[in-house]
């Protein structure tokens, strides 16, 4: 630590340079890892408000509501190719 001290300013700048760089990797690292959460956090969102509509055990009584389970249920699968 000592010689460092003693170096120019230059010098001790420059020596900087490869912690810095260091850090720098570890939080981009951290910033990927914490954006894949995010987005696995908001899949599963996703994925929890469609389930209990994919689940259901209603087929339909009639033609007419089983017309419309169809028609959403096509929605939910355009939705999820596209």
């Amino acid at each position: 630590m000592l010689l460092i001290l003693g170096c120019p300013l230059p010098v001790r700048y420059n020596c900087l340079s490869e912690p810095l760089q260091r850090r720098r990797e570890t939080l981009e690292a951290w910033q990927v890892l914490f954006q894949f959460y995010r987005d696995l956090e908001e899949e599963v969102a996703w994925l929890s408000d469609r389930l209990p509509s994919i689940t259901a055990k209603d087929w339909g009584s009639s033609l007419s509501s089983t017309q419309k389970l169809l028609h959403r249920h096509q929605v939910h699968t355009d939705t999820w190719t596209h």
